[in-house]
């Protein structure tokens, strides 16, 4: 059944970033000095506590991750021993509001050079730029920081995101893809008869993105330290993959490709491919490492929401009946152009994002202590990570309808404003009218 194939999705990315946290944990730990502690420090106690977080934080990230925090009542910063350091999580409105302020100042390149090198391929002399990185993002880099600018790997990789997502090209980037999956879904055979299939998501994922998973199976063997030799399969799809991007980067700048035929123009592709290459320690290879990282974390996301989107409204007949009616009127070409029009589809798409969705984010400040809010200072060089799904099932800030419709179930509606219902929107009406 599709159940036993969809948990292993979430828990890939939860034991592949707890492992990774470990492993940068291990690294920052000789070069961390003594800095300021929270004013109020909160941690967990006893002997054992870092095994056991450590542990926790491994195979229960998610249960770990609503657990923590709480403090007389309230979501805080905490800081959590692990086995090779501390980590700092973050809770609490106010605390993520200035933790998202201060970005500009922080870095999380050390987990991003784990994930290329270990799961995508990167050569390792690539990933030392991750780990040394600590000039920021922005164009200029921190004053205290020492980096050369052929190494300032997170600022040159944000510079060519911005631009990949504000060209004309992003624009037309869904109809695009509306265009093609419209193709797909007429090329398959479906007659009048019901069919039954047993895994829907297994079928969302061939039909809509049948290459991406062909290595998406075998994430597991990346990230275990075991020898090539047990994982061929798992190698031998990347490698595929690899080579057949690396072969499309070397036809575009060989100039075998034009702006006609490459879709983000090639004329940018080239002008990315040479950034890439000026940073010290770059090579195809390298990129193409790079591009199937960005490729593989951007397809996933979306097949996953589609899957909870489809499940959530097929198995609510009156919720079906309710989209269905306006659909059946309509090209999916002026959803895609009128978005705001169909407010009820916008609300399901939020509601899946807040409920079926995760994400954990890291953040490290190099050069210096950080206040979070009016209480809390975060020591230079330690890593704070926040992961959406608590943040997602805070009652304080969401609508649950005064309790009809709790956090952890779908309601379809939940982010409608219905101006003669005060009741209604996405947030708590006690919290909306703190703002």
């Amino acid at each position: 059944m599709f159940w036993t194939k969809l948990w292993p999705i979430y828990i890939l990315p939860l034991f592949v970033f707890a492992f990774s946290a470990i492993v940068v944990l291990h690294t920052l730990r000789k070069r961390t000095v003594r800095d300021e502690e929270p004013q109020i420090p909160l941690r967990s106690h006893g002997l054992l506590s870092g095994l056991i977080n450590t542990f926790e934080l491994i195979f229960r990230a998610r249960k770990f991750m609503m657990k923590t925090s709480r403090h007389n009542g309230a979501f805080v910063p905490n800081k959590v021993p692990l086995l090779f350091g501390n980590i700092y999580l973050i809770r609490g409105p106010e605390s993520l509001e200035t933790l998202w302020k201060l970005s500009g100042h922080s870095s999380s390149t050390e987990l991003h050079g784990f994930y290329f090198g270990r799961i995508f391929g990167m050569p390792g002399k690539a990933e030392s730029l991750y780990a040394n990185d600590d000039s920021g993002f922005a164009s200029k880099p921190h004053p205290a920081s020492n980096v050369h600018p052929n190494s300032r790997i997170d600022y040159i990789t944000h510079q060519v995101l911005k631009e990949f997502l504000l060209s004309d090209a992003s624009m037309e980037l869904a109809p695009r893809f509306l265009a093609r999956i419209q193709s797909r879904f007429a090329e398959i055979h479906i007659g009048y008869q019901w069919s039954e299939k047993e895994d829907l998501l297994g079928f969302l994922e061939m039909e809509l993105l049948k290459a991406n998973m062909e290595i998406s199976h075998h994430m597991y063997g990346f990230y275990r330290p075991f020898p090539k030799w047990t994982i061929r399969k798992a190698h031998a799809a990347r490698a595929r993959i690899l080579a057949a991007l690396k072969e499309w980067q070397m036809r575009v700048v060989k100039g075998e490709m034009t702006d006609k035929n490459v879709y983000w123009t090639a004329t940018k592709v080239k002008k990315w491919h040479a950034k890439f290459l000026a940073l010290n320690g770059f090579d195809d290879d390298t990129i193409a490492s790079l591009y199937l990282g960005i490729i593989w974390v951007s397809n996933y996301n979306f097949i996953i929401s589609i899957f909870w989107m489809v499940l959530e409204t097929y198995r609510c007949p009156s919720l079906l009946t309710v989209v269905k009616e306006p659909l059946s009127q309509i090209s999916a070409q002026l959803i895609m152009n009128e978005p705001s029009q169909f407010a009820l589809i916008q609300s399901i798409y939020a509601e899946t994002l807040r409920l079926r969705t995760e994400a954990y984010i890291t953040r490290r400040f190099p050069h210096r202590s950080v206040e979070l809010g009016k209480k809390w200072v975060i020591p230079r060089n330690k890593i704070c990570l926040a992961s959406t799904h608590p943040a997602h099932q805070d009652n304080d800030v969401w609508n649950t309808y005064d309790g009809l419709y709790p956090l952890n179930t779908f309601w379809a509606e939940r982010f409608l404003v219905h101006h003669h219902d005060p009741l209604s929107g996405p947030l708590n009406p006690a919290y909306r009218d703190t703002l």
